[in-house]
């Protein structure tokens, strides 16, 4: 009733508003404001929508009421952390566009910049989310860009760029808001070229990777500063980006640096400089590949999603690039690249590419290295969630065969530690078992008529008996089955009904943390047995 109501107020105030009376506009932003809850966004956004409709219809009447009454909730609403992105970010941007555009008397540039940073500066001593920050520097970013007056917007620029370089130069270099200053410039420089503004930007937030005074949250929010910057001056700054990143020794800072460098990838098409400037590929696909064999993994996995986000935007150029770089020697580069069309495969655009490069990937499920071969699995994983038409061909006579040769226990790649007062079996091959099936959970999702039911009963037992994490998998495709293929599921449930029975009828040890993870284990197995339990005879 409530969407109903501000949906047809809108529009109302939208069509009618010229022969409204002035008294009426105002009694609308308060009972607006009264909706504007973190509580239901949605109801946030519609609200929001109202005021501004409101305000434009107005010509700007209701500002001393927009700012008694709707600030303040907007100013909470910003510092929840479930506003990062949407229509109600949205909204709250379009507020503050149209307030900057108006520039009333009633609240000046100056003055709603300061309510804007507020909540940052509240909370000094405190640490807002890192959604919250990012919200607010968008919000910041958003005042700042749309002030008509270039020598104000420009001097609003300087004093960020000021405030970065004595709060990470200071004691302030852990607060929400060095870090609000770092992002909000971040955010100007994705949309103006900073070098012809403030030259020394660029360094300063460099520098800020460096600084032993900034704590990990305020490095990664300098990561993501660098990239939107060098965004905005790609001719310039991305040379420079890369040139340090070769440069940099330590994997922390790679890393840091890379995520900067995924920045720019992944904000290029929908930036201004995407329209007219293409990404420089040929130059950032030897950095990558230069830190594709990096003994720490998390470099490698930002690594991966770089050039996973690179084939979504040039698939005709990166994917074969990719494939043909599959069969190297050194494992490790044969998990950076695999890994990546997982990064890949959340977008459409590299869905032709990769069937034609589909054979070589099919290859690392027969990898000799474990650690490839559970990367292959995964990437297949969400080959068949997000794309399941890309290997529907290959998944019956290819994939699901491998997979079923991985998910029975292999005591080769089981080891055992000498821990002094006693000894601990190691199993190699566990994360593997899980992988596949969970890969099969996956496909009896989304392309169940590729999976052959009948072959997969045999595998389905042995995970039932498995350790307790794949007995829970287990138990879950025992569902899905269930509910697909039923009549196949009853002819086959006696050599499935024993190890169900065994975990049914385990008793719980008396320590409480293991016994509620053996209570979740028995209520798995006994939603499994209630699912067969459900089949029509």
């Amino acid at each position: 009733l409530k969407q109903h109501t501000l949906s047809t107020l809108n529009e109302l105030v939208r069509s009618s508003g010229a022969t409204m009376a002035p008294e009426l506009f105002s009694t609308i932003v308060e009972q607006a404001s009264r909706l504007i809850d973190g509580g239901d966004l949605y109801l946030s956004h519609m609200a929001i929508d109202l005021s501004i409709s409101t305000l434009k219809a107005s010509q700007g009447r209701v500002v001393g009421e927009l700012q008694a009454d709707v600030f303040p909730r907007c100013l909470l609403l910003m510092t929840s952390s479930l506003l990062h992105s949407g229509p109600t970010l949205n909204s709250l941007l379009q507020l503050f566009r149209e307030l900057v555009v108006l520039d009333s008397a009633a609240l000046p540039f100056d003055q709603l910049l300061a309510l804007v940073v507020s909540p940052a500066q509240q909370h000094q001593g405190a640490k807002l989310s890192k959604a919250a920050v990012e919200a607010l520097a968008r919000c910041v970013a958003t005042v700042c860009l749309s002030c008509p007056d270039p020598a104000k917007r420009n001097d609003t620029i300087a004093r960020i760029v000021s405030d970065v370089d004595a709060g990470v130069a200071g004691a302030a270099a852990g607060n929400s808001a060095t870090h609000l200053a770092l992002l909000s410039l971040g955010e100007i420089g994705s949309e103006l070229n900073l070098a012809e503004l403030v030259p020394n930007a660029h360094s300063i937030v460099l520098a800020c990777l460096d600084s032993p005074k900034c704590n990990e949250d305020l490095k990664a929010g300098a990561a993501t500063a660098l990239g939107n910057i060098t965004l905005g001056n790609m001719a310039e700054y991305l040379p420079t980006l890369m040139s340090v990143l070769d440069e940099r020794t330590e994997q922390a800072q790679q890393y840091l640096l890379l995520s900067s460098l995924r920045e720019v990838i992944v904000r290029h098409s929908s930036s201004r400089v995407g329209a007219q400037e293409a990404l420089p590929v040929d130059s950032i696909l030897p950095v990558l590949e230069r830190h594709c064999k990096s003994e720490e993994e998390g470099v490698r996995n930002m690594v991966a999603e770089c050039l996973g986000k690179l084939a979504i935007l040039t698939p005709e150029k990166v994917v074969p690039y990719i494939t043909s770089n599959l069969k190297n020697e050194q494992a490790l580069v044969r998990w950076t690249l695999v890994t990546s069309l997982k990064f890949a495969s959340t977008s459409p655009r590299p869905t032709e590419a990769l069937k034609n490069g589909l054979p070589a990937f099919v290859q690392l499920l027969s990898d000799d290295d474990l650690v490839v071969r559970r990367a292959a699995v995964v990437t297949f994983n969400s080959l068949a969630h997000h794309r399941p038409e890309t290997i529907r061909e290959a998944a019956r006579s290819e994939v699901i065969p491998l997979l079923f040769e991985m998910m029975p226990v292999n005591t080769a790649l089981k080891r055992t530690v000498d821990l002094g007062p006693f000894k601990h079996t190691v199993d190699d091959g566990l994360p593997l078992r899980k992988a596949s099936f969970a890969c099969m959970l996956t496909m009896l999702d989304t392309m169940p008529d590729v999976v052959p039911v009948a072959d997969f009963y045999p595998n389905l037992a042995k995970g039932l008996a498995d350790t307790d994490d794949v007995a829970m998998m287990c138990h879950q495709i025992l569902a899905q089955v269930a509910a697909w293929a039923p009549h196949s599921l009853l002819s086959n449930v006696p050599a499935l009904l024993d190890p169900l029975a065994t975990t049914i009828n385990k008793v719980p040890k008396d320590n409480s943390g293991v016994a509620n993870h053996a209570n979740d284990v028995i209520r798995s197995a006994l939603r499994a047995l209630d699912a067969i339990a459900q089949i029509p005879e």
